[in-house]
Parts: structure tokens; sequence; C-alpha cells
């Protein structure tokens, strides 16, 4: 009985592996930096979301503002896991096109879906609209 030696993979040279731990690093540092800014910017965000309530209750209002952030963290931990294990089978190329499609779509029209979430919820007196504050009476 004869056996055959695995085919190697072929050799990576230095300089791909020290640019792919780069990128890993970057990556990492961005995603670290977009967790945890939003915490030094809670009394700022609570001012401009909740400009009502800031005004009434200031810590009451970075509570609120802490749990926005703490649901944005739990849709990343489940989020990414899923993604992961749905798409494990389907082409890099492919995959990485439709997320950078979907993300820019979803960013595109985050503005106009905050005005229907309000115009479907009744009476919100401000909405942040690109950055612009827009008074809504319904």
């Amino acid at each position: 009985m004869t056996t055959t030696a695995p085919a190697l993979s072929p050799t990576i040279s230095p300089a791909r592996v020290r640019l792919a731990l780069l990128a890993l690093a970057l990556g990492g540092f961005g995603i670290g930096a977009t967790e945890f800014v939003a915490s030094g910017l809670l009394p700022n965000i609570a001012a401009d979301l909740l400009p009502a309530l800031d005004a009434a209750s200031h810590q009451q209002a970075i509570a609120q503002t802490g749990i926005m952030i703490s649901a944005y963290a739990a849709g990343v931990v489940v989020g990414a896991p899923t993604i992961a294990v749905f798409a494990a089978r389907l082409p890099r190329k492919g995959l990485l096109l439709a997320l950078v499609a979907f993300f820019g779509g979803a960013g595109f029209l985050l503005p106009y879906l905050i005005v229907l979430t309000v115009q479907a919820r009744g009476d919100i007196s401000v909405v942040l609209l690109g950055g612009k504050r827009t008074h809504v009476r319904i």
C-alpha cells in the first residue's frame, strides 16, 4: 500500500504576511474605536438625540443613550457570527460586494427611514435628518 504526501500550500512571502497583519490590526483598531469612542461622547449624544429628557434629567438622558449604544453592540455580537456562519460557503468577493452594497444602501436610506418611523409613531418633536434638526409634530 502506497501513500502520497499531502499537497503543500504555496508559501506566502513575509511581505504579504506583514501586509495581512497590518490590515487585521487596522481593522481591529477601527472596530474598537467605533465601539468605545461612543462611551466618551455619551453626554453630547444624549443632548442631541434626547434634548427634552436631557433638560429634565441629564443622568436619565445619558442612561437612555447608553442603552441605545448597548443595543448596537448586542447587534454586532449577534450579527457578526451569524453572517460568518451563513456566508461560510459563499464566494468571498461576491459576499464582500453584496455586504458593501447592503450597508451602503442602508446608510443612504437611513434618514428617510427615520422620518417614516417618526410619522408612523406619532408626536415626535425633533428628528435628526442628515445632521440637521427638523421639527415634526404629528
